[in-house]
């Protein structure tokens, strides 16, 4: 029904992907700073504990470190991006660990071929 109702009064579906997008930063913004702006307008004679402001002030940080992430779930082309950033990474976990015991064995056979020499 919400989508006839978009189509008729000419919004698109990125409009509405869109929407959806701001209004889920909007909400983890007003979340996260609550904390931190409460502590401010609340702890006028500062008697508040150091921990709690610092417990106010890594929500607020921590506002931040959640946006790439909820971008990146919200949008189609940057999830198909961290899939294949993701994917590019453990490529070159693995390549790297063949490599790792690719070195080892010819060290192993290389210590075994001087034993049998001596």
């Amino acid at each position: 029904m919400c989508s006839r109702m978009a189509a008729e009064r000419g919004v698109s579906k990125t409009d509405i992907n869109l929407m959806k997008s701001l209004f889920a930063v909007f909400v983890c913004l007003a979340v996260f700073m609550t904390p931190y702006m409460m502590s401010l307008l609340l702890d006028i004679d500062n008697s508040w504990t150091s921990s709690a402001h610092v417990a106010c002030t890594c929500t607020s940080i921590l506002n931040s470190s959640i946006n790439w992430l909820l971008y990146g779930l919200m949008n189609n082309q940057l999830r198909q991006g961290y899939s294949d950033l993701l994917n590019g990474f453990i490529r070159l976990i693995k390549v790297k660990q063949d490599n790792e015991f690719m070195v080892i064995d010819c060290q192993q056979k290389q210590e075994t071929s001087l034993e049998n020499t001596c």
